[in-house]
């Protein structure tokens, strides 16, 4: 395992897991927008998995959350789920996009069923 840090790596050669979990609901990540905490606009995530039959651990199903300046989390401004592709895959979000302090990435199921850990290689925000 890698620590959560390569998820901003673009390598290929590390990934990051998430805990194993018995029952797996849900699994997330949160990043900053930016280091001085004020908010930022952000029109998207990016996301890269292995595609299968490479990566049956990678995040499938997933939504994003965004918490601005009042401190309050929004819930599923998006819904969306990955591709069985190799390259970093782009996800709008809705309108121009949101200004937050956090984005949150809430993955609920991956690529093959009855996993217990999810994976991604790389995270980005646009």
């Amino acid at each position: 395992d890698f620590p959560l840090s390569e998820l901003l790596s673009p390598r290929d050669d590390t990934w990051w897991i998430s805990t194993f979990k018995e029952q797996f609901e849900h699994e997330w990540v949160e990043l900053a927008t930016s280091s001085d905490g004020l908010p930022r606009r952000v029109a998207g995530v990016k996301m890269k998995i292995p595609p299968l039959p490479y990566g049956p651990l990678s995040a499938r199903n997933f939504d994003v959350c965004c918490c601005g300046v009042d401190g309050k989390l929004h819930y599923g401004i998006l819904r969306a789920e990955t591709l069985d592709r190799a390259e970093l895959q782009e996800f709008a979000l809705p309108g121009s996009g949101v200004d937050a302090v956090t984005v949150r990435i809430r993955v609920f199921a991956m690529a093959a069923p009855r996993q217990h850990s999810c994976g991604i290689f790389q995270l980005a925000l646009f």
